[in-house]
């Protein structure tokens, strides 16, 4: 499979791979935001709130009708910190029309309904709907507070923030639920916009149309997607500790965790990126691993024993 590329404008590329050997289709809007310290509250919150209504859709059961007739197709939207970017992501996933049994054009209606989410969502009064977003900040901060019911996920974040602790703009669990209490429909538009205007976006696509074919359709729902020539993403730049620091938290649980977080200056980017992942993979990214055989299996010492690793 071959990667095709263009550019749509001066902010915003497609890149295509054409195949058969699929049923369905994947569409990805993908927008790149500066990592900055509230940036992470906010594109959480507009990972709901996007979802709720558009211009034309004006419910979410609206939105989710007009998927079912295309086939049952599904949009998610979710946010993910990259290193030193956020990214705000809105995936689609379609049948191919190869398999309609009408002369639906599934993929037109897809872009339909991502641009009217990206471009167009449903605004009161300067704002998001108050309804909507209340309802969406409680969901956020319900998540939150819910992260340290998790012991195993909670004990992995807490060394994620512990390893980060010299990175001024990296959103903890405290200091989100502390910029969660600032934010209001107003200001959580004004954020959005600014997004817009500034962050490019990168369209990737997966399926059995040509390149040309889904430039057209992008073209034909984004002609009103202005951008800011002058601005560009501009991300701030820190250093990992180099000294150990163990923090232990007492908690009222029925097994213990522990979680060891090291740095390897080793990326995606990095030659001894494959090395690092055959690495990963012998030390406890399998049931064959060497954590696992020895640590949980032969010395039955710990429920459960791995490793994970960041390619970024």
């Amino acid at each position: 499979m071959i990667i095709k590329k263009s550019h749509i404008n001066d902010r915003t590329s497609l890149s295509c791979i054409k195949t058969d050997k699929f049923k369905t289709g994947i569409l990805t809007f993908t927008l790149t935001v500066p990592f900055e310290q509230e940036g992470y509250i906010h594109s959480l919150l507009l990972a709901g709130v996007l979802r709720r209504g558009t211009e034309k859709f004006q419910t979410m059961a609206k939105i989710n009708s007009r998927l079912d007739e295309l086939y049952a197709s599904c949009i998610e939207i979710r946010s993910n910190i990259v290193k030193d970017r956020l990214l705000l992501v809105f995936t689609a996933e379609f049948i191919d029309d190869r398999y309609t049994l009408s002369d639906v054009d599934v993929l037109d209606g897809i872009v339909e309904i991502v641009s009217e989410m990206l471009l167009h969502p449903k605004v009161d009064n300067g704002g998001f709907n108050v309804k909507i977003f209340e309802q969406e900040l409680g969901f956020v901060v319900d998540s939150l507070n819910a992260e340290r019911n998790h012991t195993r996920s909670y004990t992995a974040t807490r060394c994620n923030e512990i390893i980060n602790r010299e990175n001024p703009f990296y959103p903890t669990i405290d200091g989100l639920l502390a910029q969660s209490k600032s934010i209001t429909p107003n200001s959580l538009l004004e954020y959005y916009r600014n997004v817009l205007k500034s962050s490019p976006v990168d369209v990737f696509y997966v399926g059995n149309c040509d390149l040309q074919v889904v430039e057209s359709k992008i073209k034909k729902y984004f002609y009103d997607f202005s951008w800011e020539s002058d601005k560009t993403v501009s991300c701030a730049k820190f250093n990992y500790p180099t000294t150990f620091v163990g923090q232990k938290e007492v908690l009222a649980v029925s097994q213990g965790k522990l979680a060891m977080g090291f740095n390897t200056n080793t990326d995606i980017l990095s030659s001894e990126y494959y090395a690092a992942m055959v690495f990963n993979e012998l030390l406890g990214g399998s049931s064959s691993s060497k954590l696992f055989v020895n640590v949980r299996e032969r010395l039955n010492i710990c429920y459960y024993c791995s490793s994970s690793y960041s390619i970024y």
